[in-house]
C-alpha cells in the first residue's frame, strides 16, 4: 500500500498495514544487539562488503572490507563517517539521516519519519520511510523476513531516485559486542 507524504501517518493505514508497522516497531524495540555481514550494491552496480554491529540504543559500527577503507560509527552522540583513504572525518547529528529512528531509545515509525509504503512478497515485509520534514530527500525501505522476524536488508533511495541496496547475512542477535 502506498501513501503520499501528506497522508502517510499510521492512523490512515489499513488494519493489516498498521499491524505490520507495529510488528516492525516491536521487533526493533526488542533488539538489543545485532551483528551481520553485508553486501552493498551502489546505484552504479559496484558492490562492497563489510560488517555491521548495533547496540541499541545509540551505538552502531559499519566497517567496510578492503579495498574500501570506510567506517561509520555512532558513538552515542554523533554519527561519524571516516574515510581512511583521504583522512577525512565527518560528524553528523543523530537527528539527521535516514536511520535516525533506529538509534533512538524507542523506535516509533510515526515520529520524525513517515511510513510511505508497506508491501509484502514471498514471506517478506517491506516498510518504506521518508523524512517528515523533507520527504523529497529520498527514502529508506527496510526489509524483513517474517518467520521468525529478521532484518535482512534495506534500500536507500536518494532524491534523484538512485538506489543503494544493502543485503544482510550471517546475522545474530543478543550477543556481547565488546
Amino acid at each position: 500500500t502506498l501513501n503520499g507524504p501528506s497522508t502517510a501517518h499510521a492512523l490512515e493505514w489499513s488494519e493489516g498495514d498498521q499491524a505490520d508497522i507495529k510488528s516492525v516497531e516491536n521487533f526493533l524495540n526488542e533488539l538489543d544487539t545485532y551483528q551481520a555481514e553485508f553486501i552493498q550494491m551502489s546505484p552504479e552496480g559496484h558492490y562492497s562488503e563489510g560488517w555491521i554491529w548495533v547496540q541499541r540504543p545509540r551505538y552502531l559500527r559499519v566497517e567496510y572490507a578492503p579495498p574500501n577503507n570506510l567506517l561509520l560509527v555512532a558513538n552515542g552522540t554523533y554519527l561519524i563517517f571516516i574515510d581512511r583513504d583521504i583522512d577525512q572525518i565527518s560528524k553528523y547529528s543523530y537527528e539527521s539521516g535516514p536511520f535516525r529512528f533506529f538509534l533512538k531509545e524507542e523506535v516509533d515509525l510515526t515520529k520524525d519519519m513517515i511510513v510511505n509504503a508497506v508491501s509484502r512478497e514471498s514471506n517478506l515485509l517491506h516498510i518504506t520511510l521518508v523524512d517528515e520534514d523533507d520527504f523529497k530527500a529520498g527514502s529508506v525501505t527496510l526489509s524483513f523476513a517474517e518467520n521468525p522476524p529478521q532484518l535482512i536488508g534495506w534500500i536507500v533511495t536518494d532524491p534523484e531516485g538512485r538506489r543503494t541496496k544493502v543485503t544482510l547475512h550471517n546475522y545474530s542477535y543478543g550477543l556481547s559486542l565488546h
